[in-house]
């Protein structure tokens, strides 16, 4: 990394160029996992990719490479996500410009995950999600407070809702599901 940010621009490129071969891959795979379509992923790895090259000089290699490069491409993701639904609520004139950042979660984060667990999740609010996914895509939370500019106990409440939520959810659907086996099984008898 140091070479990355080296005065001698030839250094400078051919560190680049090694870099991108080293992380690339799993930029894109980061990507690829939130992302919408393959085109969204691309352009948000590109991004990626010119912010990890602009912000060498924060790397103080405390833990592994890949992983801060990971970390960028997550969050690189996240903000383009945010701000393509925001242009396209705002071109489809549908949605107040006030209204899109207090919408629900981004439905096209939660496509990779099952149809089931997706359901739980889509009646969390756009902040809770988003600590969620950051959470389990292996932040800190002090990471996640950064990213979401909100505080560390922000953060931590809104984990703690979260979960809540889902569990409620899912006792809910249990219980629901349960009756309404009962009440089949009594209406057969009669």
């Amino acid at each position: 990394m140091a070479e990355v940010r080296h005065a001698d621009p030839a250094v400078k490129r051919r560190a680049q160029a090694r870099l991108v071969e080293l992380v690339l891959p799993s930029v894109l795979g980061r990507a690829r996992s939130i992302a919408r379509t393959p085109a969204d992923a691309e352009d948000a790895a590109q991004q990626a990719m010119i912010e990890i090259i602009e912000s060498a000089k924060g790397f103080r290699g405390q833990g592994s490479l890949v992983r801060w490069c990971d970390r960028i491409a997550i969050r690189t993701t996240l903000r383009l996500l945010r701000r393509e639904s925001r242009k396209l609520a705002l071109v489809e004139g549908s949605i107040d410009p006030d209204m899109v950042a207090s919408e629900g979660p981004d439905r096209r984060l939660s496509e990779a995950i099952p149809g089931e667990v997706q359901a739980y999740l889509a009646e969390l609010s756009k902040d809770r999600f988003e600590v969620l996914m950051l959470r389990a895509q292996g932040f800190t939370i002090d990471e996640i407070a950064s990213r979401t500019e909100a505080s560390p106990n922000t953060v931590k409440d809104r984990l703690r809702m979260a979960r809540k939520q889902v569990q409620r959810s899912i006792r809910q659907r249990e219980v629901v599901a349960e009756l309404g086996t009962k009440r089949d099984r009594g209406g057969g008898q009669s």
